[in-house]
């Protein structure tokens, strides 16, 4: 069983007393056993030398990312019909704070796996939700989020990447820079990009596009030495 399968539902954090007391910040049993149990995590897997080859080599975690899926540390807030644990944002970010405390860039790698899945739990549709989630929260893949173009303009404005619309299907072409979680280990790209050309206003007409990573004519190329 996994650990986080223990974890009962956290009430709401911070409980409304009365007016004058304001609100009770204690943590509650649940929300200290998750604590307890991303400690113990910690101390197992981020051992000293591990963390220092990870730093020197930039290579992505990915031993303690896979160990990480396999407990339910990754996707805890998505419904449980995708592999997640239903819990909130607060019980995410008590997760982040304990895997940060052992290494901040580990930790962040773990944190930014399902990045940009939001989207995808809110306007995705059931089959793409089926196909993906389950395989971030399990640690099998990653979510790789592509919005940007330049590392010195970051003006949604600007974007040159266009997608048109053709018969069922969208012809995507364009580049993107910095894409957080691109290369191997990526199931996925949200690309952001223009789908309305003679849309009125320079911040209209944009879309965003979830790609398989496995599509034809999807190309990487490295930035140097960065962890992740």
């Amino acid at each position: 069983m996994r650990p986080s399968q223990a974890w009962k539902k956290p009430a709401v954090f911070g409980r409304a007393l009365n007016r004058r007391a304001g609100l009770d910040f204690t943590l509650g049993k649940e929300h200290k056993q998750i604590k307890k149990t991303i400690k113990d995590f910690v101390k197992g897997e981020f051992k000293r030398d591990v963390i220092h080859d990870l730093l020197n080599t930039g290579a992505y975690p990915e031993k303690i990312w896979k160990k990480a899926g396999e407990l339910g540390f990754l996707g805890i807030h998505f419904p449980e019909a995708y592999s997640g644990e239903g819990l909130g944002m607060f019980e995410k970010v008590l997760i982040a704070e304990g895997l940060a405390s052992g290494d901040s860039s580990v930790g962040a790698c773990m944190g930014l796996a399902d990045f940009g899945t939001e989207m995808l739990l809110l306007h995705g549709d059931e089959k793409l939700k089926q196909t993906f989630l389950p395989k971030i929260a399990d640690g099998q893949i990653l979510s790789a989020s592509a919005p940007m173009e330049s590392f010195t303009e970051s003006n949604i404005k600007n974007s040159e990447t266009r997608a048109i619309k053709r018969n069922d299907s969208w012809i995507l072409n364009g580049s993107k820079r910095f894409v957080l979680n691109a290369g191997p280990l990526a199931g996925f790209y949200i690309v952001l990009c223009r789908t309305d050309p003679d849309a009125t206003s320079p911040v209209k007409g944009f879309s965003t596009l979830l790609v398989e990573a496995d599509r034809k004519g999807i190309t990487t190329k490295g930035l140097g030495k960065r962890l992740g």
